[in-house]
């Protein structure tokens, strides 16, 4: 009985798997602090732009109640169902909003986010 030696064998060497996971590691350590810089520049605009819808509800607050340009509206005046917006907005970064008067913008503590 003659045995065939014509099997072939398939598959990847061990050298093959440790190319592409060196590859894929590669591209992971770059594509990472992209993807850090991209989520940090997306929760910085949408701070900014919670901040114009602040901004815009103590303008119309002032000009509904006819108050002077240092009033100072509170959360209660602000935000609630039938007001100007259903509930205070959350900075993304975990930031807090301060109102502030009716002739200042609102702000947030965290750095960077300004309403200009």
């Amino acid at each position: 009985m003659k045995i065939s030696s014509n099997q072939s064998k398939a598959g990847f060497t061990l050298m093959e798997i440790m190319l592409v996971v060196g590859l894929v590691g590669t591209l992971a350590a770059l594509a990472v602090p992209g993807f850090a810089r991209a989520r940090a520049r997306t929760a910085e605009a949408t701070c900014i732009n919670n901040l114009r819808q602040i901004e815009s509800a103590k303008s119309r607050w002032a000009m509904e109640n006819k108050t002077s340009a240092s009033a100072l509206p509170t959360d209660a005046d602000l935000f609630g169902p039938g007001l100007f917006l259903k509930k205070k907005p959350e900075c993304p970064a975990g930031g807090q909003y301060t109102i502030d008067t009716v002739n200042n913008p609102p702000t947030c503590d965290q750095s960077g986010h300004v309403l200009n």
